[in-house]
């Protein structure tokens, strides 16, 4: 958008817009400076999947006839979807720029509102649980849950992160292992996690957070396995848990706990795969990002709560997220505030609040060695 600050570019298969046969990358720009990556499809804007045959003409005239019809006769067909998704997203930006906080913006054919895209920021969460859904059934498909039980791991100690992570004589640091992530696209080119593991280790790591997730985050739950044959720290496997499979698979892997994060996850399924990860064998870190989540959280049953400083919505992060909730937290919940920890001053603030752990994955990941990284970052607390 000329005179703007704000951009996006789309690319499709087989053109720069997007397109709802197949996923779409979309590239945004924040004053010239690249600032995430992510991808969007047809369920992302509410729409049937549509077949590219069905929206091309042979020439500019038939392309041009065939957005005339559009507008002539308003018909709810594929041009029809195509259009009001890419119509509904540029509005979106042009919002943005306009200062509106990206609210709901609307392509309209003459009265009648065709197409809308409230924030496509969200809809990242909802396609990584489609994703999921699809990899839990390969996953069911190809093991039995009593296979699982045949890793050594299952005779590890059980609670080791929960103690690594409520070190009373000082605040604790999971030093996490991630190569790229949706919004910040790839942060590590130079990616080796077991040397990254072995770095963290000797500077004092409690514990090891492993980004498993492939399709979004670049991880494999191979890095997992590697880090437990040799790691003396608990490690914590990070990845979008919905089903008890993923949970017995983490233990096999070598993980000594498993992330929830209560954003994607009914108040019953926090039940059940908490009760899974108990007969596993695991700690639970339960993720959430306002206190409102707290409703769906039995806190006699999951004593470790993960505080994400960061605003799904507008993906902005405010260190005194974490501060608010620990207030509301009653005595014996282990807290660990996540996001937003570069130094000094936020581990100042959060060991003040009687936070007992901080997660720093993206500080440590672009630094030139994480675990000298690390070591700084424990000395400037």
């Amino acid at each position: 958008m000329r005179g703007g600050r704000y951009a996006r570019h789309a690319t499709g298969l087989f053109c720069d817009e997007v397109i709802l046969s197949e996923p779409t990358d979309v590239f945004e720009f924040d004053a010239g400076e690249s600032s995430r990556t992510y991808r969007v499809d047809h369920r992302t804007f509410g729409y049937p999947p549509v077949d590219p045959a069905e929206i091309s003409g042979d020439t500019p005239e038939q392309n041009a006839e065939i957005m005339l019809d559009l507008f002539k006769n308003r018909k709810k067909n594929a041009v029809f979807y195509v259009t009001a998704a890419n119509a509904a997203m540029a509005l979106q930006t042009a919002g943005y720029n306009a200062e509106s906080g990206g609210r709901c913006n609307s392509f309209r054919c003459g009265n009648e509102k065709i197409g809308c895209v409230k924030d496509l920021r969200v809809n990242i969460l909802d396609q990584i649980v489609a994703v999921k859904k699809e990899e839990i059934k390969k996953l069911r498909a190809g093991y039995r849950l009593r296979n699982f039980y045949d890793s050594p791991h299952f005779g590890r100690t059980v609670g080791r992160f929960r103690k690594a992570v409520t070190n009373p004589d000082e605040l604790s640091v999971i030093a996490e292992i991630k190569k790229a992530s949706p919004s910040a696209g790839v942060i590590r080119s130079d990616f080796d996690p077991a040397a990254i593991a072995r770095g963290y280790e000797d500077n004092g790591a409690a514990a090891i957070s492993v980004l498993t997730d492939r399709q979004f985050f670049q991880g494999h739950i191979e890095f997992l396995q590697t880090i437990a044959d040799f790691s003396r720290v608990p490690l914590l496997r990070k990845d979008f848990i919905i089903d008890e499979y993923q949970v017995f698979e983490s233990r096999w892997a070598g993980a000594d706990a498993i992330l929830l994060i209560a954003e994607i996850l009914s108040a019953s399924q926090i039940v059940e795969l908490s009760a899974a990860a108990r007969e596993a064998g695991l700690d639970v870190l339960l993720e959430l990002h306002h206190a409102d989540q707290l409703q769906k959280i039995d806190l006699l049953r999951n004593r470790i709560i993960g505080i994400n400083n960061r605003d799904l919505k507008a993906f902005s992060v405010d260190i005194n997220t974490c501060i608010g909730i620990k207030q509301i937290l009653p005595s014996g919940v282990a807290v660990v505030a996540e996001s937003g920890i570069k130094g000094a001053t936020e581990i100042r603030v959060i060991r003040n609040a009687g936070i007992d752990a901080i997660l720093v994955g993206e500080h440590l990941m672009r630094a030139e060695n994480p675990g000298l990284a690390l070591k700084e970052l424990r000395d400037a607390g």
